[in-house]
C-alpha cells in the first residue's frame, strides 16, 4: 500500500508540475498532450483522505505537512514550512514562486503565528462539524473557525489569496461564506 501511495504522490507532483507549465501570468492557455491528459484522470480517479482537490480541501480530509493546497492560477498557496531551521511549524500562504521569482518565498499570511507545531506532524482539516482546525497529531491546537454547519463544508484557496472555510448547497454552488481571510499582506517573521 506504501508504494502505490508514493506513485499516486508521485504523479500527483508531475501532474501539478505539468499543470503550472500550461499557466502563464494566471492565464490558461489550451494545449494538448497525453500527459495533461493522463494527469486530468489520475486526479479525478484518486481520492483519499489527504487534500486531494488542488485548491480545495473538503470536509474530513486533511492537508498534511508536506502537502499543500494551490490557488486554480497557481497564484497562492497553502503549506506547512518553518523559519531558519526551527522545528516549529507554521501553516501560512504564500506567493507560488513559479509566476513571481521576484516575490518568492514570502508569506503573505501566517495562521499560527503565535502557537506553532511542534514538528511535522501538523495537518489542517475540516471537521464533522464544518470547524476548520490546525492539528497536531490527532489533538487540536488552533481552532481557527468555530462556526459550526450542518451542512457540507469545503475550504478553498482563491486567486485573489484569500482562504474561505464556505457551506456548500447539494448542487456544489455556495449557500454561504462562514470564515475567510479579509486582507492579505507581506510579512516580515523572524524568530527570536
Amino acid at each position: 500500500m506504501e508504494s502505490i501511495e508514493f506513485s499516486i504522490t508521485k504523479m500527483r507532483a508531475l501532474c501539478r508540475k505539468q499543470t503550472k507549465l500550461l499557466y502563464f501570468n494566471g492565464l490558461a492557455r489550451a494545449k494538448g498532450s497525453v500527459f495533461s491528459t493522463l494527469c486530468v484522470i489520475v486526479a479525478g480517479a484518486y481520492s483519499g483522505q489527504s487534500c486531494c482537490e488542488r485548491d480545495r480541501l473538503l470536509q474530513g480530509q486533511y492537508l498534511k505537512d508536506g502537502e499543500e493546497l494551490v490557488s486554480s492560477f497557481n497564484i497562492f498557496k497553502l503549506k506547512f514550512f518553518s523559519f531558519n531551521n526551527s522545528s516549529n511549524r507554521y501553516l501560512g500562504i504564500w506567493y507560488n514562486s513559479l509566476y513571481l521569482n521576484d516575490i518568492q518565498d514570502r508569506a503573505v499570511w501566517i495562521a499560527n503565528r503565535n502557537n506553532p507545531v511542534p514538528g511535522p506532524s501538523g495537518s489542517l482539516t475540516v471537521d464533522s462539524l464544518g470547524r476548520l482546525k490546525i492539528l497536531t497529531g490527532a489533538s487540536t491546537l488552533l481552532e481557527l473557525s468555530s462556526t459550526e454547519t450542518t451542512g457540507n463544508a469545503t475550504l478553498t484557496l482563491l486567486d485573489s489569496g484569500n482562504l474561505q472555510l464556505q457551506e456548500m448547497d447539494p448542487d456544489g454552488s455556495t449557500r454561504r461564506v462562514l470564515w475567510q481571510i479579509l486582507t492579505i499582506r507581506r510579512i516580515r517573521f523572524s524568530l527570536g
